[in-house]
């Protein structure tokens, strides 16, 4: 089968799922290694010659695109064997899929004692898959397990690892994508810019250049204060002027003046649309401000550089 979907409803039997699209499509989306959440399965000391495994979920990825979910919701005890008396050694807790079992779970393996004591390496074949959690020295003579006795692997990639997303865009794929997209389509216009399409073309282009040369556009978006004595009464029309003169103001299009809250609705002030040479008009048909003011004055200008 090419396509791989679930979970739909089954009606006798006709959308079955194998557990390999299960584990197919997990793989797809994780990497493998304990989830990024709650305790991430964390192993402490728990007294005398005993570990607690904090509850949390795990991917393990066998075979590169083969993938198996682990979830604990409890605490689990573990219990080391007693030390030797004369030699230390490394145990291991391991997640472990044990695939002739069909389960997964929390192992200790007991290391062997020895002057220089080594860890055992994870199991990693057709029949099981180990993720290891922690390693742990257990002293000789050891009667207890201190923490700083226990080493964290979680974070070891080889070893363990956290899962990531797998569901990311990739940016080197998706960028040849692209690449290849505009190639095939400059490809395909080459040759309609020739003989006088092309000569059409340039000639559009000098055109839009030459009404374009010396234009700018500006914006200017900032505070200005409105003193209360700068206010003055045009009788003709009825309204309360306010001439704004800023260093930033020449001659605009488009002004517009934005009141604070606190005026919101008390006065109406606006800004005269017609173009002024240095200034602003702003006007109220509203009582004038009695006090010193502070307003967003925006100025949206397209001017010549002459």
């Amino acid at each position: 089968m090419a396509e791989l979907y679930f979970p739909f409803a089954s009606s006798n039997g006709d959308r079955m799922v194998g557990v390999e699209t299960y584990e197919r499509m997990l793989g797809a989306i994780f990497t493998q290694g304990v989830f990024p959440r709650g305790d991430m399965l964390a192993v402490s000391a728990a007294g005398n010659m005993e570990l607690t495994v904090a509850a949390g979920s795990a991917i393990l990825v066998r075979t590169g695109v083969l993938v198996s979910l682990y979830h604990n919701t409890t605490p689990v005890t573990l219990t080391c064997a007693v030390a030797d008396g004369v030699a230390s050694r490394i145990d291991t807790v391991v997640l472990r899929r044990d695939n002739s079992a069909r389960k997964i779970g929390l192992m200790l393996l007991t290391g062997v004692p020895a002057s220089q004591p080594t860890a055992a390496e994870p199991l990693r074949n057709g029949d099981y898959w180990d993720l290891v959690l922690c390693r742990i020295r257990i002293r000789a003579g050891a009667t207890e397990i201190q923490q700083s006795d226990i080493e964290d692997c979680r974070m070891n990639q080889d070893l363990c690892g956290i899962v990531t997303s797998l569901a990311q865009l990739d940016s080197g794929a998706f960028y040849a994508q692209q690449t290849a997209l505009f190639d095939a389509w400059f490809a395909g216009i080459q040759g309609m810019l020739e003989g006088d399409v092309a000569g059409n073309l340039a000639g559009e282009i000098m055109t839009l250049q030459q009404h374009t040369s010396g234009v700018t556009c500006e914006i200017f978006n900032g505070p200005v204060t409105l003193s209360a004595s700068g206010w003055t009464e045009n009788v003709g029309a009825m309204r309360k002027e306010y001439r704004l003169e800023h260093a930033q103001i020449k001659t605009s299009n488009n002004p517009r003046v934005i009141l604070p809250n606190a005026l919101a609705g008390k006065t109406g002030i606006q800004a005269d649309p017609r173009p002024y040479d240095g200034y602003v008009l702003l006007y109220t048909a509203d009582t004038a401000p009695s006090e010193d003011i502070e307003v967003q004055l925006i100025i949206e200008e397209v001017r010549s550089f002459a």
